[in-house]
């Protein structure tokens, strides 16, 4: 009888070549991987941008609603800017979701019209700061806050007022830079979206402002 300790020598042969990859297997598996990766991350980053854009005109419309029981509690609407309160304000930026954010986070007359929003929808981009607070809100110091997109940008507001001359309050600082924003008209009506009431307006994926055009994403 003969022991054996191992395989034969053409039998060591087959088991290292089961046993293992090849360099060329491991470089077809990579080129693989690398192309299904190729494949799958511009549907994975344009479901999310998607998700954003849904969650931004979520914030536009939860907005309009507020603005409207504010209305129905005191008559109108938020100005587009808070130096209708003789406040003195430290910049031109911002000034109308400065001023619409104030006056729904009030609690003069009741609870504040925008308490139940998320957080981190309430930025303060340029920084600023009321000496005074007329107006009661509910937040814990006197920053001029603002409320954000999805991507972290100011949301644009006017009142129905500034339309024909916004000039004044139509400063907006968006991705770090300064943007001109100007209500606009519509086609179909040959006047201003939502003429009686406001404009709302985020500038959209690409934080650049096209008053509601391209990809802004519009609550009128």
């Amino acid at each position: 009888m003969t022991f054996t300790n191992g395989p034969a020598p053409g039998e060591r042969g087959r088991a290292a070549r089961v046993e293992g990859f090849t360099l060329v297997e491991v470089l077809i598996v990579i080129a693989i991987i690398g192309l299904l990766a190729g494949l799958l991350l511009p549907s994975l980053l344009g479901a999310k941008q998607q998700a954003r854009m849904a969650a931004t005109q979520s914030t536009l419309q939860a907005l309009r609603g507020a603005l409207e029981q504010y209305q129905s509690r005191f008559g109108d609407y938020p100005p587009s800017s808070l130096a209708v309160f003789r406040m003195g304000l430290p910049n031109d930026t911002n000034l109308g979701i400065e001023s619409a954010t104030a006056c729904l986070s009030s609690t003069i007359g009741g609870r504040p019209f925008i308490e139940g929003f998320r957080e981190e929808l309430f930025g303060n981009v340029d920084k600023d700061a009321a000496s005074n607070n007329p107006m009661k809100w509910f937040f814990g110091d006197n920053q001029l806050r603002e409320v954000l997109d999805d991507w972290g940008n100011p949301v644009i507001y006017f009142h129905f007022r500034d339309y024909t001359k916004p000039g004044p309050v139509s400063k907006y600082l968006i991705r770090g830079k300064s943007q001109a924003c100007f209500p606009q008209k519509s086609p179909a009506i040959a006047t201003y979206h939502n003429p009686y009431k406001f404009q709302l307006w985020s500038a959209g994926p690409d934080g650049v402002n096209q008053n509601g055009n391209d990809d802004d994403i519009v609550g009128w």
